[in-house]
Formats: C-alpha cells, sequence, structure tokens
C-alpha cells in the first residue's frame, strides 16, 4: 500500500530497519535520475526492499511475504507547518477505531464442559416454618424387655379388716384396723389411739313380709325301686298339698362293677311334680336304682 511522503527523510529514517545488521551500504541505495524514484534493495540489487516513487507514494515490496504481525497502526506526520514532514509516528490513541458494529446473531450453544470441583458449604440457612404432621407409621416390633428397676421406698402400711366369732379385744390390730363380728355381724373400728371404737351392726331391722313372698321350703323324694332290664323308668316326685315345685333333681344307684345308665328326662312335669326317666343301655343288664327329688315351696300372698 503505498503512503504518500518526502522522500529523503522518510529513506533515511528506515534504511537502518530494513538492512542487515543496521547496515546501509552505498550499494544498496539506487536513486533514479531527476525526478525518478528512490529504491532500497539488497546487496546485489536483485530484490527490492524499499521504494518511494517520484510522485512520494511508498512502497515496502516484501511486507506481504512475511510472517511478523503486529496490532499498531502506522501514522504519517501531515498537514501544514514546519511538523507537515511526512514521518511515520504511532498513531494517536483512538484513530483508526471504528463505530462499534451491531450485535451479531446468537451462536449456537456449545457443548458443556467439564463438571468443576465441588464449592465450599455454605452457611445454614434460617429454619423454615413448620410443616405440617405426617401420617402415623406403623408401628414397630416390641423391643427387649429392660432391665429391673430398683426397688422404691417402702409404701405406708395398709388398713386390715380382721374377724373374728366375738368382739375385738385391745390387743387385737393396730390403729387404723377394722374388726368384723362374724357371729353377730357387727362391724368394729378403725381402732384409734389403741382402742376400739362401740361396733355398728350391718343387719338392719326386719321389713314386712312382702308380697307374694315364698316360705315353707321343703325338698320331697320319690321312687327308690330295683331293676335290671334295659326298659325306660319313670320316677316322680311329688310336692305335699300347697305346695309347688320350683326345681328336682335324681340319684341313680348300681350294685354292679360299670353301670351304664342314660337319663334321657329331667324335668317338672307339672306344677308340683318332678320327674326323672333313664334307661339302662349296656347289654348285660346291669341292677340299678333311680331316685328322683323334688325341691318345694309355699306361696304368701296373692
Amino acid at each position: 500500500m503505498p503512503f504518500a511522503c518526502n522522500r529523503k527523510p522518510l529513506v533515511l529514517a528506515i534504511m537502518a530497519v530494513l538492512t542487515p545488521a543496521g547496515l546501509v551500504l552505498a550499494g544498496n541505495i539506487v536513486q533514479t535520475p531527476t525526478g525518478g524514484a528512490v529504491i532500497v534493495t539488497d546487496e546485489d540489487r536483485s530484490t527490492q526492499r524499499f521504494r518511494v516513487n517520484a510522485t512520494g507514494e511508498v512502497y515496502i515490496p516484501g511486507l506481504p511475504g512475511t510472517d511478523a504481525v503486529g496490532t499498531d497502526l502506522t501514522c504519517f506526520r501531515g498537514g501544514a507547518g514546519a511538523t507537515a514532514d511526512g514521518q511515520l509516528v504511532k498513531c494517536a490513541p483512538g484513530l483508526g477505531v471504528g463505530p462499534q458494529g451491531e450485535i451479531g446473531p446468537q451462536g449456537p450453544q456449545g457443548v458443556d464442559g467439564a463438571q468443576g470441583p465441588q464449592g465450599e458449604t455454605g452457611a445454614a440457612g434460617a429454619q423454615g416454618p413448620e410443616g405440617a404432621q405426617g401420617v402415623m407409621g406403623p408401628q414397630g416390633e416390641t423391643g427387649p424387655q429392660g432391665p429391673q428397676g430398683a426397688q422404691g421406698e417402702q409404701g405406708i402400711a395398709g388398713k386390715t379388716i380382721l374377724s373374728g366369732e366375738v368382739p375385738p379385744q385391745a390387743g387385737d390390730g393396730v390403729d387404723g384396723d377394722y374388726w368384723l363380728d362374724t357371729d353377730t355381724q357387727t362391724l368394729y373400728g378403725p381402732k384409734v389411739a389403741g382402742a376400739w371404737p362401740a361396733g355398728v351392726s350391718l343387719i338392719g331391722p326386719q321389713g314386712p313380709q312382702g308380697a307374694g313372698a315364698t316360705s315353707g321350703y321343703q325338698r320331697v323324694s320319690g321312687g327308690g325301686g330295683i331293676y335290671n332290664d334295659d326298659s325306660p323308668r319313670t320316677v316322680t316326685a311329688a310336692c305335699p298339698d300347697g305346695t309347688y315345685v320350683v326345681g328336682g333333681g335324681f340319684e341313680i344307684k348300681s350294685f354292679d362293677d360299670d353301670p351304664d345308665v342314660k337319663v334321657t328326662k329331667s324335668m317338672a312335669t307339672s306344677d308340683t311334680q318332678w320327674s326323672v326317666t333313664a334307661s339302662n343301655t349296656y347289654l348285660g343288664r346291669d341292677t340299678w336304682n333311680l331316685k328322683t327329688y323334688a325341691i318345694c315351696i309355699s306361696i304368701i300372698g296373692p
């Protein structure tokens, strides 16, 4: 790229840079006749290193083929006055910088980088609000039995209810005890300062007889015969006149070693009778006896 400048000062300024070891030989500078160009060549004048045309354009023919690069711009002093001598100088700050261009389109997202090292643990945050109570979990297994605990302190002695067929004596029991006379159903106590208070009878006065009350309880029996066959036998016990049967039972006696008598009925067969039916189920026809009992009472009042 040509540069317009004064030829002689420019040549003198850069000759040391363009020749080996900073030496400029007379044979390296070729000046054409008046009005011509000034050329700097290598030693055998076969290759041009620097050229200034007669019209002031400056050329560095070897620059396109060099591998060296730089980032600074080179300017020359122009304009008018004593400093307008065309000297190559460093450009003023900001010179050669154009306005910022528009933001280009966003490029494709790059691949994920390798995971970085784990950072330090941060400080604990503030405690959050209490959450809702969760559902109850299943019941766990029963744990092993723990060791036996230490024995506790002895408790206060409990109070006792003593009893006998006579009233209590001064030496019976301790303070706080009670005494029941089982003969008269009289309760004494509690014993205070070693003395028994007067007793209180647990039997109240007899009340009037109620309507429909029972009395005249008695038990009667029936039967008593001896049998040695397998026929069913029914024995009945009858209550006396004016009484009613309220229950009954039976008794079986055998006169052999292994009786096998079976009762098939034991019940009240009327208001005044209780009957029992039994038979011998043994084929050998053991000898046996059946007796029936009836519980009878009389009813007073309507």
